[in-house]
């Protein structure tokens, strides 16, 4: 039987493209590139643009094909999550906590957090030195995701201290981490939030936590009294 329906147009571009070609690209058109393809995320944006800093390479000559890499835009949160401090950080722990194959609600996570929010782990490097790992939500939700539903996981707050001038909140939050809901306590730490309050809701600006260890005990005013 004949497709009764229209095929879009195909075109194949070796990279760099020239102008002429361009020009007689039609909307619709399927476009195959060969070539290199170049992307950055928006810290390359700004060093480049705002900055002055000069590229690695000659892109006119080497590419004009540009994909466009950028921190999703954010995700509706449910008002409930980001009325308060409390709420927001209490959400925080409650959207990365579940059992074994227990999907995470991801989209809840990304509501949280501001589109240019960080998560920062720190941990000690080969050498001994400690480091940060400076992640934006997607990329923190890579790198733990596949974790937390194979070893399930489960993170409790059990101590909090708050400050907060005009819009702005910073909050040590003491945790306490294992396998199972109810199971032996696998590690603590302290998360180090920082907030914002935009006039209508909470976000988290970023995250930044560092596990308790031999050399650096929790101090007793961050634990529950």
């Amino acid at each position: 039987m004949a497709d009764s329906q229209q095929q879009p147009q195909q075109v194949r571009l070796k990279i760099p493209a020239g102008a002429e070609d361009l020009e007689a690209l039609a909307p619709g058109t399927v476009v195959f590139l060969d070539g290199v393809i170049y992307t950055g995320r928006e810290g390359v944006y700004k060093k480049v643009i705002d900055e002055g800093a000069a590229l690695p390479l000659d892109l006119p000559a080497e590419s004009n094909a540009n994909f466009h890499c950028s921190p999703a835009a954010a995700q509706e949160a449910a008002p409930e999550d980001v009325a308060s401090i409390d709420a927001i950080i209490s959400a925080s722990y409650d959207v990365i906590s579940g059992g074994v194959d227990e999907q995470r609600d991801w989209d809840r996570e990304r509501s949280l957090f501001h589109p240019e929010s960080r998560h920062i782990p720190t941990r000690q490097d080969e050498s001994g030195e400690y480091v940060a790992d400076v992640m934006h939500v997607e990329d923190f939700i890579e790198r733990a995701g596949a974790y937390f539903t194979e070893q399930g996981f489960y993170e409790f707050e059990v101590a909090r201290q708050v400050e907060q001038f005009g819009n702005i909140a910073h909050v040590f939050s003491t945790y306490e981490w294992s396998h199972e809901q109810d199971g032996p306590v696998g590690g603590r730490g302290i998360n180090s939030f920082q907030l914002l309050f935009d006039g209508k809701r909470w976000w988290i600006m970023s995250v930044f936590w560092q596990q308790e260890s031999e050399e650096y005990p929790i101090p007793a005013e961050y634990l529950p009294s």
